[in-house]
């Protein structure tokens, strides 16, 4: 429902614009690979599957947090966090294909752009956290959510920029498939196990450790 109004926008606009020209800063700087280089896309799906593991991450432990360190009741911490998602992840998503349309020179800089969307997530994860009030940590979650959109916009795009035309069905698949085993069941997982091993007793602390591990592992 939230999509609808912008599906109908784009459509429209296409009708009206109709060929699309060149873009305003000319072709990226970088050609695409003749085939494909299994070793480099092997270690920049490591990195591009981390703004999914975060985003799992926070969307399992989130209404723990606020039931437990803000007080809420879960039906009111799951229609809260619920619609900042829908609010700002789609943002997120958005603000990306901006600023990859728009600065046509950052394609040569996508793994550079993913990992600072991932480090800058941890400032909002500690606001959420730390932050004394509520209104303070609903920012905090909206923040995160966009920049982690921008990071996980930015992980997908630069799958397309290191793959060929002839295969890139073949990597997309593999890549899609390894965000839904890794991004979708370790980013619970690793964030409960890094708490317990850290030794927390709230749920507090949760997401801020999972996020710090999960970012450090990446930067790695």
């Amino acid at each position: 429902i939230v999509m609808l109004p912008l599906l109908v926008g784009i459509r429209r606009s296409a009708a009206r614009i109709g060929p699309v020209g060149p873009l305003p800063d000319g072709p990226p700087t970088r050609p695409l690979p003749a085939e494909v280089r299994w070793s480099t896309i092997a270690l920049y799906f490591a990195a591009a599957i981390m703004p999914v593991l975060l985003i799992q991450a926070m969307g399992a432990w989130l209404p723990t947090l606020f039931v437990r360190d803000r007080g809420l009741l879960p039906a009111e911490a799951a229609i809260l966090l619920g619609g900042v998602t829908l609010i700002a992840a789609p943002a997120g998503q958005l603000a990306g294909g901006w600023l990859m349309t728009r600065y046509t020179a950052w394609h040569d800089h996508v793994p550079a752009i993913l990992l600072t969307g991932l480090i800058a997530t941890l400032l909002p994860l500690a606001a959420l956290v730390w932050a004394p009030s509520l209104a303070g940590a609903v920012v905090g979650v909206a923040m995160a959510n966009l920049t982690l959109g921008i990071a996980s916009f930015c992980g997908l795009f630069g799958v397309q920029m290191l793959s060929p035309v002839s295969a890139r069905v073949t990597v997309n698949g593999i890549f899609l498939a390894l965000v839904t085993l890794v991004g979708v069941g370790v980013g619970p997982l690793l964030t409960g196990v890094l708490a317990t091993g850290a030794g927390s007793g709230g749920a507090g602390t949760v997401p801020a450790v999972g996020a710090l591990g999960a970012a450090l592992f990446t930067t790695g």
